[in-house]
């Protein structure tokens, strides 16, 4: 027997032999679990509706996280009328503080929410008027001034912090020797605006086109500008810029939409400055492209392509960053490891709650690449906050799926055959305390991608308590069972990628405190001639 084959029957059986005392599913072959996330409600709407009437929906509308995952800040809204309320609470909802009393006379909820890095700041803009305050959350008993009369602020990137919350970035305009000029400005919160880039850099033909992208912690400060607006015929040819002793285009080329007027209420440069997503297309109908684009260079890098400019929802890049979350058509809440280019779907179809959620329904990335916020509502009156951790180690509210086993090495290329998996859970408040678990094919990580008509593995009923024969979990043992797993035999899956082939199984467990958890696997499918050994499968594998 070839070596390689014999290493791999070793390493099964001892596997195999680390299941412990639990014999129940001892005979399967374990499952390596490639990626495990828990979504835990940490806020309800109901906590926050003492001001709000019975009747008619409401929403978390906008929401912030500091860097360091301490501290949140949200404005609930009701959704027929323009009152809202502003609010401040600990990552894991408590310290809940009603801080609209605090805020300045005529100002209701504020918008453009953002948190310096540790959470001890939270910025908010008052939009009819321009100006921008930030509470002090230790103790936010009045507001402070910021800025007054930020005037022409894009309502894209309103305004960016440094770290610390000591100064605010911007689009602005101020009158020099009696004159406005546009441009892009930094300034000391509580201080007087500098001019960091001025339209007459450039031309000052059609300064209305500037647009802000954001910036790192200290700058460079990130826009587009259409430097030939009045010579194009009707074609907006614009570019990207970075500031510096003078703008540099960045990279070297032109397009009609960067970025158009995505709205961009996450942030999309590295806290250092030194990377920025860039998102363009030729025209209406082309796809759209999004790069990571190095800021030294201007080197780009292809993340994605899709077919509308629109479709690019709440996009943001990790501080450090090597991780992008985009939601696109196919991608919900997609994590993309910006090294591989591997994505992972962070939302899941059986998220209930993951539902109708305004513009600014998702945080950004902490700064330990794992955890972020994600506002939703359920129903009229039914709102809530659910933290996402991508890493999960507490299981304290979660449930927990442990391990995942299948009761044979691959499934055959024909879908009259079937195969068991089997997965252990927990829970902390006991077996009884989960409501159900279902389960989904993948595609490279991706629960449903755009295009894609059939997936590669087909289920019974994902659904728990009914006959039995399709998926079942048993109270007293914690043991998830679904055997009707088989190939979809005419997927596009097949057609595109060549047996042997793995794909992908997604778990999902959700208990009745409303807190999910997620993990996946992989799975072979075999050729049509089918693979009949552990050893073929190895070395297949190897």
């Amino acid at each position: 027997m070839n070596a390689r084959v014999v290493k791999g029957l070793l390493v099964l059986a001892v596997f195999l032999g680390l299941l412990g005392p639990n014999q129940a599913w001892a005979a399967n072959y374990p499952a390596p679990i490639k990626y495990k996330q828990t979504m835990v409600r940490v806020l309800t709407e109901s906590q926050v509706s003492d001001w709000l009437p019975t009747f008619g929906g409401r929403s978390v509308w906008e929401m912030a996280v500091s860097a360091n995952g301490a501290k949140i800040g949200f404005t609930v809204k009701l959704d027929s009328y323009s009152s809202m309320h502003l609010y401040l609470a600990n990552a894991d909802g408590t310290g809940l503080t009603d801080v609209t009393g605090s805020l300045p006379v005529g100002v209701v909820g504020g918008t453009s929410l953002q948190m310096n890095d540790t959470g001890t700041r939270l910025f908010f803009r008052d939009y009819p008027t321009g100006d921008i305050y930030y509470l002090d959350t230790a103790s936010p008993n009045n507001s402070h001034v910021a800025l007054l009369g930020a005037a022409w602020v894009d309502a894209r990137k309103a305004f960016t912090l440094d770290t610390a919350g000591n100064t605010l970035y911007l689009k602005h305009q101020v009158a020099v020797s009696g004159v406005w000029r546009v441009g892009l400005y930094s300034c000391p919160v509580g201080g007087t605006p500098a001019i960091v880039f001025n339209i007459d850099q450039i031309t000052p033909k059609g300064e209305w086109t500037l647009r802000y992208l954001g910036s790192g912690k200290g700058g460079p400060l990130f826009f587009t500008f259409d430097q030939d607006f009045n010579n194009h015929l009707g074609i907006d040819d614009f570019f990207m810029y970075k500031t510096g002793a003078s703008p540099t285009k960045l990279p070297a080329e032109t397009h009609p939409y960067i970025w158009a007027e995505q709205n961009l209420t996450q942030t999309i440069v590295s806290a250092d400055g030194g990377k920025i997503l860039y998102a363009y297309k030729e025209g209406l109908y082309t796809p759209n492209q999004l790069h990571l684009v190095d800021a030294a260079t201007g080197a780009k890098k292809f993340i994605l392509q899709s077919g509308d400019l629109s479709s690019f929802s709440w996009p943001t890049l990790t501080p450090d960053g090597s991780l992008a979350r985009i939601s696109t058509t196919g991608f919900k809440a997609s994590r993309i490891d910006l090294n591989t280019l591997a994505p992972r779907d962070t939302a899941s179809y059986w998220f209930f709650e993951y539902g109708a959620f305004s513009s600014a329904g998702l945080s950004d990335i902490t700064l330990d690449n794992r955890s972020y916020f994600l506002a939703s509502k359920k129903a009229a009156n039914n709102a809530a906050i659910h933290r996402i951790d991508m890493a999960p180690t507490d299981f304290s509210q979660a449930p927990n799926i442990t391990n995942i086993a299948f009761n044979a090495t691959h499934l055959p290329f024909d879908n009259t055959k079937f195969i068991t998996v089997t997965a252990q859970l927990s829970d902390a408040k006991g077996l009884g305390n989960i409501e159900w678990v279902r389960i989904l094919p993948l595609w490279d990580g991706l629960e449903g991608p755009a295009g894609v008509i059939y997936m590669p593995l087909s289920f019974g009923s994902e659904r728990l308590f009914d006959d039995g024969t399709h998926g079942d979990l048993v109270k007293g043992d914690g043991i998830y069972t679904n055997n009707t797993i088989t190939v979809q035999k005419l997927s596009e899956f097949y057609t595109r990628n060549r047996l042997p082939k793995k794909v992908g199984l997604r778990l999902i467990a959700k208990n009745q405190d409303s807190h999910y958890t997620i993990a996946d696997t992989e799975f072979l499918v075999g050729n049509p001639g089918g693979l009949s050994t552990p050893a073929t499968l190895l070395l297949l594998d190897n």
